[in-house]
């Protein structure tokens, strides 16, 4: 019998049940950074947070729990932020409390937002999309006819197509669902027979391709796999030494069309012959990467591993020729964390804890002024 062990699948039980304690660091905010904006103060389980400079938003879905009661009820929720600086909060609907959830933009500045919840009659959850109509109604549909425990969103901003990579629990394969936008409709298929138990996708401009990096499960004398699917084939890229796999995340370079992934405490990037693996953050788990869109160069906001997950803070890995600097923000206990960069590079990043939301942002990065394209006119 497989003993699957994966971040990904433990982290909201971690949220709720606790665990150990870090050291204290000083409650500090670091030079070039605003003071954090705290939206919500009561139980917050998974956070993504989305930007679409072409209609200068700036939004995030995130599952809260709605009584305080035991395990409650969980919504999942969506917040963007005004022209005039505020938050404007609301419920699409309800998840389960160990939900997972993926939030993009599309061409026309629409929100949309792949999560898995309970089915009623079944055990585990099925994947589901909910997108903003224009009655300002949220239109959900259940896009996988099998069971799914986390999720992955990217769209290919030429043709406003939407594609969502999906682990399954029933299998412990990898799917994916393209949306056809000509009938209306998610069509999806079976990616890989390995064991997935986390993904993160992305849309490659150069090669015109859906990407995704995930891992494989792991069960005695069975090590999880990282891997990465380019579009056409699946390719490994490290297998681990120990029982557990983390949560990558993956970022494609404009230029080169090359990966960048960060996983658990490692940086790992191809650079057009090879595989290159590097420690930059020690004890990390939970990570996002993104690349300066002037310099390419990866910033990775990252808590630390599950065994010091409740208290731990938030930290900003910035990658300057070659050289990291670690920026912690010591007023911010962090459990989940993912970030966006604007068009001049700054860090915009979302954090979720057992009992915060919260936003941390570089000085000058909002507002941001409208760029040309889809939806705007050039001038």
């Amino acid at each position: 019998m497989k003993t699957a062990m994966c971040l990904g699948l433990i982290l909201f039980s971690v949220i709720l049940v606790g665990c150990l304690v870090p050291q204290e660091v000083p409650e500090v905010t670091p030079a070039g950074f605003e003071e954090p904006i705290w939206l919500e103060n009561q139980g917050i389980g998974c956070v993504s947070v989305a930007l679409d400079p072409r209609h200068s938003k700036l939004g995030m879905a995130y599952s809260e729990r709605a009584n305080q009661v035991g395990d409650g009820q969980w919504m999942l929720m969506y917040a963007e932020l005004d022209s005039s600086g505020n938050w404007q909060i609301q419920a699409i609907g309800d998840v389960s409390s160990y939900t997972d959830c993926s939030l993009e933009f599309l061409a026309d500045g629409s929100p949309l937002v792949v999560y898995y919840r309970d089915q009623i009659g079944m055990t585990s959850s099925s994947l589901y999309s909910a997108s903003l109509g224009d009655d300002g109604v949220w239109q959900i549909e259940r896009l996988f006819n099998t069971l799914c425990s986390r999720d992955s969103l990217a769209i290919d901003p030429t043709t406003n197509t939407a594609c969502v990579f999906g682990n399954s629990t029933g299998d412990y394969n990898l799917y994916w669902a393209l949306y056809d936008s000509s009938v209306g409709s998610w069509n999806f298929d079976l990616l890989s027979w390995a064991d997935a138990c986390a993904e993160s996708a992305q849309f490659n401009r150069l090669t015109s391709s859906f990407c995704c990096a995930f891992t494989t499960l792991s069960w005695t004398n069975h090590p999880a796999v990282l891997c990465y699917f380019d579009g056409q084939g699946i390719e490994d890229i490290k297998t681990e030494e120990h029982a557990y796999s983390w949560i990558p995340s993956l970022a494609i370079s404009p230029t080169t069309g090359y990966p960048h992934i960060s996983y658990g405490s490692e940086y790992i990037y191809y650079d057009g012959a090879q595989w290159v693996i590097t420690e930059v953050i020690k004890g990390a788990a939970f990570t996002s990467i993104c690349l300066d869109p002037l310099t390419e160069e990866p910033k990775i906001a990252y808590a630390k591993d599950f065994s010091y997950i409740v208290g731990d803070r938030l930290n900003l890995a910035v990658c300057q020729a070659g050289e990291w600097t670690i920026n912690t923000f010591g007023k911010i206990k962090c459990e989940a964390v993912s970030m966006v960069l604007t068009p001049t590079g700054k860090a915009i990043m979302v954090c979720s804890g057992r009992d915060v939301l919260c936003v941390e942002m570089e000085e000058g990065a909002w507002p941001l002024a409208p760029l040309p394209g889809e939806g705007e006119e050039d001038g």
